[in-house]
């Protein structure tokens, strides 16, 4: 992993802005979540046996605004609303074209990102905040907030630096 020099951050702008897709896999532990009824309900909790604790790892196609991975037994709407304990991790994979080569890879760690992880108004950072119908779709989602979150990071982040976010440019691997 690498910080993001400002040809890279250019990269993932335009990346982002003309993608066909691109997913967002969260590994975060959220409080109580272990809780029966939450498992019931909210099938992206998952046992992490590297933690040895439950923890929400759900995938998101951030340009459709769907949870891959939900595959609920609830047919209607689910309101999730965790609390994440300091500890929101995230892998960011960009697609520009249709074949898998090229892609790029951004890790996150740190506070919520409320432009993701609540559409619907705000987590102040320590809350996940998503209304969920039973395909996964997620409501009042909004990919321009997304662009936007990313764009704003670019903007006024150091040049080195953007955000919490930390690179793999899959690009440039070597065999």
């Amino acid at each position: 992993m690498k910080l993001i020099d400002k040809e890279f951050k250019d990269k993932v702008i335009f990346s982002i802005r003309n993608s066909k897709s691109i997913v967002l896999e969260v590994n975060a532990f959220a409080i109580d979540i272990e809780d029966y009824e939450n498992r019931e309900i909210d099938p992206c909790i998952m046992l992490d046996k590297n933690y040895r604790e439950y923890r929400w790892k759900p995938t998101i196609d951030l340009i459709n605004g769907k949870i891959l991975n939900w595959k609920s037994k609830i047919y209607c709407p689910v309101h999730l609303h965790y609390k994440i304990r300091d500890e929101f991790t995230a892998k960011l994979t960009i697609y520009p074209n249709a074949s898998s080569e090229n892609n790029l890879e951004l890790y996150y760690e740190g506070y919520v990102p409320d432009e993701i992880m609540c559409p619907n108004g705000k987590g102040y950072g320590d809350y996940v905040s998503l209304i969920v119908e039973p395909d996964g779709s997620i409501q009042d989602w909004n990919f321009d907030n997304v662009k936007k979150y990313f764009e704003d990071i670019a903007k006024y982040s150091q040049t080195i630096l953007f955000g919490n976010w930390l690179s793999y440019d899959s690009s440039k691997k070597t065999n």
